[in-house]
């Protein structure tokens, strides 16, 4: 048996930020101009505009991710971890410090270092001109209780 829907009309309110509302203003007007009687041609091309900026953006960013996960072996490379799932990339430089999203700028982590100790402020890590990446771990009253240049031990910093 086939059932046969009767169309009907859908009232859709969307919310967007200030930046896209000229995009979506755009797309309306270009449906508009091309004969449609309604937003929803609109909505389409918006939306298709998207798909299309995103699936780009989401392929770059899969190649990025591929690349920074081999390059660690697939490995947390804090220093004496070795767990291989749930790997997270790290910004050495926050983006919200200005740091970007090239490849000397990232490391692979496991979700416990990245959230629980790199975001929540128990270890630092950085990138040297060198190219390693110097780990301040266990981090208390603002010094850390061991340093590392990649895995190797550099210092033990002493309790104050």
């Amino acid at each position: 048996m086939l059932y046969v829907l009767e169309p009907r009309t859908l009232s859709l309110r969307v919310r967007v930020s200030e930046e896209v509302l000229p995009v979506l203003e755009a797309a309306e007007a270009a449906a508009r101009a091309h004969g449609a009687e309604d937003c929803s041609a609109a909505l389409r091309l918006f939306l298709a505009g998207f798909l299309a900026t995103w699936k780009k953006a989401d392929r770059q960013m899969r190649a990025r991710t591929r690349r920074i996960m081999e390059s660690c072996d697939y490995r947390c490379q804090v220093p004496g971890c070795t767990r291989r799932a749930f790997l997270h990339q790290h910004h050495l430089e926050f983006r919200s410090h200005g740091g970007g999203d090239e490849d000397a700028n990232l490391a692979g982590v496991c979700d416990v270092h990245h959230q629980g100790h790199l975001h929540g402020g128990t270890m630092k890590a950085r990138r040297e001109q060198s190219g390693s990446i110097l780990w301040q771990v266990g981090i208390r009253n603002g010094q850390p209780y061991r340093v590392f240049r990649d895995d190797a031990r550099v210092e033990r910093a002493r309790p104050g």
